[in-house]
């Protein structure tokens, strides 16, 4: 299925085509950030590049046997239900019917698996799906402390929604290394209290393409539901209109 993944918007096809050492998708419900980053992982991990990228995917970015870490907001409520079956190639996420124009199969390859068998691959216990040619990705959550993560070496780790800044600055430490790349995905939040302070300051000023702070390490882009072709634009702005301003 990755082969035939396409990106939803020219913004989206821009993080595949960046080779910042950071980069970051800013969008709500249905702008397709966390689908972008996670085809990105598929192809950096397991080295097939899609149809829509060939001749514009930079091999440099492709880790075969790498370390691959994705951090998400709950093991329980999040991995299980939401990221996983993403990744899984029997597993259909999308719009139309399976099989359909507006969504696509799980996006790792089945002959990437060992023995092509997803158990053989997948250890429960550890959270850890190891591919048949040696690259492992690891899985954890926002609600492990910030020691959990200062060890390791890594190619590429993923943050799922906005991470606790501990954890950002132990990331850093763990692509260091490795000369590795950080990426997040996130929904900016419009609850008062969640601490993104950081984030605005750090990465989404820094990355932004017209910011007077822009730094040619970070590439940033916001990504509109609205702009994507894979799913139902009307009903995704019907919706928009029942909620409040803010959260428009």
């Amino acid at each position: 299925q990755i082969v035939y993944y396409e990106p939803v918007s020219d913004k989206s096809k821009s993080i595949h085509t960046s080779m910042c050492p950071t980069i970051a998708a800013f969008g709500g419900k249905g702008s397709s950030k966390t689908d972008t980053m996670l085809a990105e992982l598929v192809i950096c991990a397991t080295g097939v590049i899609p149809d829509s990228l060939k001749g514009i995917f930079p091999k440099e970015k492709i880790k075969i046997g790498g370390n691959f870490r994705v951090i998400v907001e709950s093991i329980k409520t999040t991995l299980g239900p939401i990221i996983i079956p993403k990744l899984q190639y029997w597993n259909w996420d999308g719009v139309d019917e399976p099989g359909g124009v507006r969504g696509h199969w799980g996006w790792i390859p089945r002959n990437k698996l060992i023995d092509g068998n997803w158990k053989k691959s997948w250890r429960a216990s550890e959270a850890i799906l190891t591919l048949a040619n040696g690259s492992t990705i690891q899985f954890m959550s926002y609600d492990q402390s910030a020691e959990d993560f200062a060890s390791g070496a890594f190619d590429f780790i993923l943050h799922d929604e906005p991470p606790p800044h501990a954890i950002w600055r132990e990331s850093i430490g763990r692509v260091g290394r490795r000369n590795g790349r950080l990426y997040l995905s996130m929904t900016p939040p419009d609850e008062v209290g969640i601490n993104v302070g950081w984030i605005f300051d750090d990465i989404y000023e820094r990355g932004i393409a017209d910011s007077p702070h822009k730094l040619e390490s970070i590439h940033c882009v916001t990504l509109f539901a609205f702009e994507n072709k894979f799913v139902n634009v009307k009903s995704v702005l019907d919706r928009a209109m029942q909620l409040p301003f803010d959260q428009r």
